[in-house]
């Protein structure tokens, strides 16, 4: 009972020291709740445009509520008279109402809805819905960000204790929901079994309740109410376990980094999103754990986060050689943003270490930078970037007296910028390419190969082979690497593939014998070490010398009638 009482004196606390946030975000989940089926008639679409408002109203709300409460702590209980904060409330709220009242619009209306309604193409709308999108999700973090500083500031703790305490309070708001979640879920379930059956969408709308009736104060509850000191439980877990699991991880990467150094080979592209995983979990562990360790640990905590900093340079290597084999999309600039959080982060977290100032909360402004530029800088955010390296190739390879870039390469930069890029591609598209330039793209891209059922995905390499057989008279090693795009509809026509050492023509080298050892091998269930012993065997070029191999991969038809793809690298000897 004690308990209970505590959670619903929390609850009540929460909703008055943030009632406009919490009682807009109760508003908006009672209104999803009633729409969850969907639908598309008028009722629908207007309850789904009022609870989308409501939330951007919740967001904006947040950091103005949380400035209040620490200023009243601060023992300036006339806050709401003061003129400052009425204009800066003003001002931040009519901006959450323009932003809530079009991002409901886009989000619950249709494009050709809104385009019909108003008078303009679909084109123009989708381009105010991207835009739109892009600032609100821009305007989220500097608020989320803005709060959670408030938060700090309120608290009277380091950045550190902060993090541990209201990380703790969060897990603390995550148990009480999944337990109400799945107490309410059994409940329902025994009695749809033993009274009257229950359609699947009462489970949903208590889930949305829940959200907004539990989840929501609890979780505020959690980052704003830091008083009551971590747990035994909670020190031993951030101390010595969650420490322990990410110093294993260290010792892994460490061991992977000194095989890439031994066998000075390039990192598997894999590499990059698990690094960018371990500092994303990292950065919080090894905070937390300065938060709330003991004095005689604190020394190993706050040196662990250097750790990381050669792994930045395993990041760099692998999504560079990503984007220098495939070119730029918004995910490799997604990740070009991670790697510069990173370094901001490091070059911060130095600067406090040598300096011994409380300046991590600046982080905040790392992030909100950093948002800023990825989604709306001019000239540099990510669309913008991915669209100026791609267009070259489009613009070349429709000038006929330019034949430097390729089918495949002009079709790929056309794809990524007219379907990967949004309206911003589009739009630029249409005013870049004439309609018959337009249509000539579409029929080059609409023709690639792709994937299906009947395809094959094979690789093998030499990775670990420590040493390479050049005996022969050989004069020359290149540093090698095949490229090979093929097209539906398009069937194999020999196997004879250019061999290229820093984008130039080595030499030709024909892989019919490879590639029909790899797809039997594959087809009888080969072990790993099987495939990778097919390609021990150099393979000689048609103008003398010979390839070896130390990596393939091939995508090809089951009966090899036409070659998907093919990514080789290794060494030239001539």
């Amino acid at each position: 009972m004690l308990g209970l009482k505590k959670i619903r004196n929390g609850f009540m606390e929460i909703v008055k020291e943030h009632p406009v946030s919490v009682i807009s975000v109760l508003i908006s989940t009672i209104l999803y709740c009633f729409i969850c089926e969907g639908g598309s008639d008028n009722t629908t679409l207007t309850v789904k445009c009022l609870a989308t408002f409501f939330l951007i109203i919740a967001l904006g709300a947040l950091p103005l509520e949380a400035f209040r409460m620490y200023r009243i702590k601060n023992g300036d209980k006339d806050i709401l008279k003061n003129m400052n904060y009425k204009i800066a409330c003003s001002v931040v709220m009519f901006v959450s109402v323009i932003l809530g009242f079009f991002t409901a619009i886009f989000f619950s209306f249709g494009h050709n809805i809104i385009a019909a309604k108003i008078g303009v193409s679909e084109l123009t709308v989708d381009l105010w819905e991207e835009y739109d999108y892009r600032i609100v999700s821009c305007f989220a973090v500097v608020m989320i960000c803005a709060a959670l500083y408030l938060f700090l500031k309120k608290s009277g703790c380091t950045f550190e204790e902060y993090t541990a305490k209201a990380f703790c309070g969060l897990m603390k708001a995550e148990i009480v929901f999944i337990v109400l979640v799945i107490g309410l879920m059994m409940i329902i379930g025994a009695f749809s079994v033993l009274i009257v059956e229950v359609d699947f969408v009462v489970y949903e709308r208590v889930w949305i309740l829940l959200l907004g009736f539990v989840q929501y104060p609890c979780a505020l509850m959690g980052v704003s109410k830091t008083d009551d000191e971590i747990s035994k439980f909670g020190k031993v877990m951030l101390n010595y376990v969650l420490t322990g699991l990410l110093a294993i991880a260290f010792v892994i990467i460490y061991a992977y980094i000194i095989k890439v150094i031994v066998k000075w080979m390039f990192p598997l592209h894999m590499v990059f999103g698990i690094l960018t995983t371990l500092f994303g979990f990292g950065v919080f562990i090894w905070t937390m754990a300065q938060g709330v360790c003991e004095e005689n640990l604190r020394k190993i905590f706050k040196y662990m986060p250097l750790l990381f900093i050669p792994c930045i340079i395993m990041e760099i290597l692998s999504l560079g050689r990503q984007i220098s084999l495939y070119g730029l999309t918004l995910t490799r600039y997604a990740g070009i943003a991670a790697i510069v959080f990173e370094i901001a982060y490091f070059v911060l977290y130095i600067y406090n270490m040598k300096k011994e100032k409380n300046a991590m909360p600046l982080v905040f402004c790392i992030i909100i930078a950093v948002s800023y530029i990825a989604l709306l800088a001019p000239g540099i955010n990510a669309y913008s970037v991915v669209i100026a390296s791609h267009k070259g190739n489009v613009m070349k390879f429709l000038n006929e007296n330019n034949s430097k870039v390729s089918k495949h390469a002009a079709s790929e930069s056309y794809k990524t910028i007219a379907y990967s890029c949004g309206a911003v591609g589009k739009n630029y598209i249409h005013k870049k390419l004439s309609d018959e330039e337009n249509e000539a793209m579409v029929e080059i891209s609409g023709s690639g190969v792709e994937p299906s059922t009947n395809s094959l995905y094979i690789y093998a390499n030499r990775y670990e082979d420590n040493s390479y057989d050049i005996s022969g008279g050989y004069k020359k090693l290149y540093v090698a690497n095949l490229e090979y795009y093929g097209y539906a509809g398009e069937e194999t026509d020999g196997y004879e593939y250019d061999v290229t050492c820093g984008g130039k023509k080595i030499g030709v080298v024909n892989l019919e014998d490879v590639i029909k050892k790899l797809i039997e091998l594959n087809k009888a269930g080969a072990s790993g070490s099987e495939m990778n012993d097919a390609i021990k065997e150099p393979v000689p070029l048609n103008d003398g010398g010979k390839f070896i191999i130390s990596y393939i991969s091939i995508n090809c038809s089951e009966d090899m009638s036409s070659i998907g793809s093919i990514d080789a690298n290794g060494y030239v000897l001539k």
